[in-house]
């Protein structure tokens, strides 16, 4: 539905629609490739213990997630293949969540320990938890002596 503001002739009907068409269509629908920009919205928040990500990515299968860490990035990736995919049955005319493929990423610091980071997916919502390493092993102190 479209609700135009001004009820006056300008001229510019013919521009205005282009441009209103224009951006609520996809750059897949215009150049007819498979080309998708969807990446999933993120949370992220600091605990004292831990760091915690929340991805919101709807329909997809906790089978589905490939998440790795790659020397400093924490990757979440899906690369669900369109011909397994139930929702192409369906006859869409424009999709804006559409998740079966992205790839995000997230620099991890010194302070997070990679060994223990979980993973959990419930309802559109894949939360990660990246706990913080322990004080201390942070806050180690070493003397060195001068020679």
């Amino acid at each position: 539905m479209r609700h135009n503001r001004h009820k006056y002739n300008t001229g510019f009907e013919p521009f205005t629609s282009l441009i209103d068409d224009l951006f609520k269509t996809s750059i897949g629908d215009i150049v007819g490739g498979d080309i998708s920009f969807n990446t999933p919205s993120a949370n992220t928040k600091e605990t004292d213990k831990a760091f915690i990500i929340e991805l919101a990515v709807p329909g997809i299968q906790k089978d589905d997630f490939n998440i790795e860490i790659d020397k400093d990035h924490l990757v979440v990736s899906v690369d669900i293949d369109k011909k397994t995919s139930v929702a192409e049955e369906d006859d869409y005319k424009r999709r804006e969540f559409d998740y079966r493929k992205f790839r995000r990423s997230f620099r991890l610091n010194d302070s997070i320990d990679r060994n223990h980071i979980k993973a959990t997916y419930d309802l559109g919502v894949l939360n990660l938890n990246l706990p913080k390493l322990g004080a201390e092993i942070l806050e180690k102190k070493t003397t060195i002596n001068v020679d």
